[in-house]
């Protein structure tokens, strides 16, 4: 018997033998509650049952329990519209009846329904919001809190504050005691060493995970836990590991209908099989995601499978379709970003509403509190405050909007310099660290210029060339990201990128020549689609550098040293649309990655020793794959 149903079978025996009936409500609300992931059906008959039997007692607090149960229930059906009701249904009645505290848990949940639909700013508002009220309850609420607070901030792409939060987390559920709890925050740290490039600890993070879900019978935290763990072995370049994964996760998620993480599966699938040139069973995964997606409304994930269709049909030779699900990637993705500003404007106004309530309830209050004798004092002072709570209206929203522009300045200025600095170079510098210089050993430097760029420019005009560089520029921006390399600068049409810098990483050189056959596959692509004769050449080298940031008032990291001057050189007598690579990168690459490159079907063609400036004769090859 799993611990969930052990402490249901617990609550069931007080069920059979209470008589209150506002107490058997409780217990059908905590059971519902403990049903949530392990058995969603029957929490949500469970929670509707308690609801009937509260509105027939007019009980407002079994009312909000039941409410808050079933918003639970039907997001983990996938149901948005009908969790979101009951969800505002529990936060204005625990509002009006003024129980904060049941208020900041059903704020928590709305929290976590918004981080699933991308709309991260409403997530935080909520989040903040409802976390504000729980951080000193110690219950199992707050440990999901935390949780909420973690995953909105990694969604988001800041991997060192949502480790703090799942922190937080993991404390609150170790206090009391919460399996399910520990589990979902191991998940979240998994992926935190993912992302850091720690994929063995992320692994072993993930394993445990997959235990503790298992022993709470949690078939959705399995699910998890074997997709996170999937997306390592992808990373690895165990592709058969992966596939096997995902594909176990794909099933657990259809036996207990979870749409949105089925949703994940099938988008990850899509991508096993595309890699392993199963075009049929990829598109047929990765459509029907698309399919379902749409029809729940998550756009992040929307423009994540458009991204993935067109990155198997171009590899398939479908050139149109690829294009076309490329031009649906960055339109769908722009109007996920734009629509920020609109949401910071609903939340502004949602802060806004939810003030009036808590004024109005705090009147209804005092009212009810004064003697009969005393109601024509009551009625003045009533005035009074009418008037002070619109001044004080009045200067909160002046506040309030004063802070948002501050919060929006300090965003943008974030977002600027991590834009020309990578994010641990830009922490030192805030740090106060005046001079920063450092050596790397070892790192892999990757030059790429668009070959017939000039001849293009000249029938052109100037808007449209542009636009053709910001398309490409966005694109190897995207696979800098998917490969955690760090892009230097652009210089033109010459794109420059290194790996294994500002953070040291052993697999520099797979993950740039990786990238580099993506580049050339992507300005192909672009030229197919566009007839623009368009072809991309790149040259690879591996060695030390020494890296820095310099100016003052416009800060630049750069790279300088040998291999920095090698690797242009590697460019500039290389060939259109292939990749160069000196006799440094395939030694790294025959000596360590050679299974993985017989996996992606790589071959290097030698070259004819060549005079290369400033370093004489050179063996050098060029890295061909089976396009």
């Amino acid at each position: 018997m799993s611990h969930v149903e052990q402490d249901v079978h617990e609550l069931r025996k007080q069920l059979d033998i209470t008589h209150d009936e506002h107490q058997r409500i409780d217990l059908l609300n905590r059971i519902a509650f403990l049903y949530r992931f392990v058995n969603t059906p029957e929490a949500i008959r469970i929670a509707h049952e308690s609801l009937a039997f509260a509105e027939k007692l007019n009980f407002e607090s079994g009312m909000i329990g039941a409410y808050l149960s079933l918003g639970f229930g039907y997001y983990m059906l996938s149901d948005y519209d009908t969790a979101l009701t009951y969800q505002v249904k529990g936060m204005y009645l625990a509002e009006k009846v003024g129980d904060s505290v049941s208020a900041a848990r059903t704020r928590m949940a709305m929290a976590a329904l918004h981080w699933s639909t991308g709309s991260f700013d409403l997530a935080l508002t909520h989040a903040f919001a409802g976390i504000k009220v729980l951080e000193h309850e110690q219950d199992e609420f707050s440990g999901w809190g935390w949780n909420i607070m973690g995953g909105i901030h990694q969604s988001m792409g800041d991997i060192d504050q949502s480790v703090v939060y799942f922190d937080k987390s993991l404390r609150a559920f170790e206090h009391i005691g919460s399996i399910i709890g520990q589990a979902r925050v191991m998940n979240g740290l998994a992926l935190a060493l993912e992302a850091m490039g720690n994929n063995e600890e992320s692994l072993e993070y993930s394993r445990k995970a997959l235990e503790m879900h298992r022993s709470s019978g949690n078939a959705l935290g399995e699910a998890r836990s074997l997709n996170d763990m999937g997306l390592v072995y992808f990373k690895l370049g165990n592709i058969a590991e992966a596939e096997k994964c995902h594909e176990e996760s794909l099933s657990l998620r259809r036996a207990v209908k979870n749409r949105a993480s089925e949703i994940t599966s099938l988008l990850h699938l899509g991508i096993v099989y595309a890699t392993q040139r199963e075009f049929a069973k990829a598109h047929t995964h990765l459509l029907t995601a698309l399919e379902y997606a749409e029809e729940i409304g998550v756009k992040p994930k929307i423009y994540e499978i458009h991204h993935a269709l067109s990155e198997s049909f171009e590899r398939a030779g479908q050139v149109e379709k690829a294009f076309e699900h490329f031009k649906k990637f960055h339109a769908i993705k722009e109007e996920v970003l734009s629509n920020e500003t609109a949401t910071r404007l609903r939340t502004l106004q949602t802060s806004a509403a939810t003030e009036k309530s808590e004024r109005d309830a705090e009147i209804e209050r005092l009212k009810n509190k004064e003697l009969a004798a005393a109601n024509a004092e009551i009625h003045r002072q009533m005035e009074i405050l009418d008037e002070q709570a619109s001044s004080i209206e009045i200067a909160n929203a002046v506040l309030e909007e004063r802070n948002m522009t501050i919060v929006q300045m300090h965003d943008e200025s974030e977002r600027l310099l991590l834009n020309v600095l990578p994010k641990a170079i830009a922490t030192r510098l805030k740090q106060g660290e005046k001079t920063i210089a450092d050596s790397f050993d070892n790192v892999t430097v990757l030059f790429a210029d668009i070959v017939g760029f000039t001849q293009l420019s000249a029938r052109t005009t100037p808007q449209e060339l542009v636009e053709m560089l910001d398309v490409i520029f966005s694109d190897f921006d995207a696979l800098a990201e998917k490969y955690g390399l760090e892009k230097i600068k652009t210089i033109g049409d010459c794109y420059m990128i290194v790996g294994g810098i500002p953070t040291p990483r052993a697999d520099h050189a797979w993950a740039i020549c990786r990238m580099a056959l993506e580049m050339r596959d992507s300005v192909r692509r672009l030229s197919d689609a566009t007839n623009a004769q368009l072809q991309i050449r790149i040259g690879v080298h591996t060695g030390a550098v020494v890296a820095g940031v310099i100016g003052k008032k416009k800060f630049s990291y750069d790279l300088w040293g040998d291999t920095v001057n090698t690797a242009s050189r590697m460019e500039s007598h290389g060939e259109a649309g292939r990749v160069h690579i000196s006799d440094a990168v395939y030694g790294i690459l025959m000596q360590q990655f050679s299974d993985e490159a017989r996996q992606y079907r790589l071959t290097f063609e030698q070259r004819e020793p060549m005079q290369i400036k400033g370093k004489g004769m050179m063996k050098t090859w060029f890295l061909v794959d089976d396009e």
